[in-house]
């Protein structure tokens, strides 16, 4: 062991009653993670000593994983709060901007999804509140934020967000079914949807979607204007699978509760 912290005991973070969900992000020397309370709504870790060099920000404590946007040349740390979005100093955590998302509980659990060519950040969760599609422009440091749409039949509850063009492609559903479902990123229109797969994650990868449900179900699909084709399928988890997979090269790493495997897919 190099170093262990408490979050509660030693900052007096929030003692969730899921556990801690957040993936730490390895960023410019400092791993950035969510800890959660005044004026430490994110902290930036030496990944060799454990130091803090700087916690900061008010926004609300959520299970969704900070990650960093470059826009207009200034880099920027995305977090997702309970009860807002935001976009950070990467250097020291000073809040440049932030925009309402508040869901019933609190819950924000999906990454948002930043497109640079179009600067649209997308994001959506469940309980509630739905989908939203932002436009970021900066200029000397100066960050405008517009709300370019707004809906909520669109919900992610957990599940990753795939765009293609101008079409994204996620698992919508809160507690009921799932769907895949394609939406129009300029507009916030539904473009399809699919009951192919449970609540599911996806990746993208030679072309095609890669599925994996709730269910332990793995699917290789194509995503066109009409709708998802299904190429493959098969069950190969036997418990509850929320875990994104991770391809690298031909190889796919799953796992569900109980158990991690490795899949050829070449």
């Amino acid at each position: 062991m190099l170093w262990s912290h408490d979050l509660i005991k030693e900052y007096g973070a929030p003692d969730v009653d899921r556990g801690m969900a957040n993936s730490p992000l390895l960023f410019n020397n400092t791993i950035i993670l969510p800890i959660g309370g005044r004026s430490q709504a994110v902290g930036a870790f030496n990944p060799e000593t454990g130091a803090l060099p700087w916690k900061a920000g008010n926004v609300e404590y959520s299970p969704a994983s900070p990650t960093v946007i470059e826009v207009d040349g200034q880099q920027q740390l995305v977090v997702f709060g309970g009860d807002r979005i935001a976009g950070l100093d990467r250097a020291n955590g000073r809040e440049l901007w932030s925009h309402p998302h508040k869901t019933d509980c609190g819950l924000n659990i999906s990454t948002p999804l930043w497109s640079p060519s179009d600067r649209t950040l997308l994001f959506s969760s469940a309980y509630g509140t739905g989908s939203r599609a932002l436009e970021l422009r900066q200029a000397a440091g100066k960050t405008t934020v517009t709300e370019r749409w707004a809906q909520q039949r669109v919900r992610v509850h957990i599940g990753s967000i795939i765009r293609i063009g101008d079409l994204a492609y996620m698992s919508s559903g809160d507690f009921g079914p799932a769907f895949v479902t394609g939406l129009n990123v300029k507009t916030g229109a539904v473009a399809g949807q699919d009951r192919a797969f449970a609540r599911a994650q996806l990746l993208y990868a030679d072309g095609k979607l890669i599925v994996l449900d709730e269910d332990g179900t793995l699917g290789l699909a194509t995503v066109s204007a009409q709708g998802l084709k299904v190429l493959a399928r098969a069950p190969i988890l036997e418990n509850v699978a929320w875990t994104p997979p991770t391809l690298i090269g031909k190889t796919l790493y799953v796992r569900d509760r109980k158990s991690i495997a490795a899949f050829d897919l070449s």
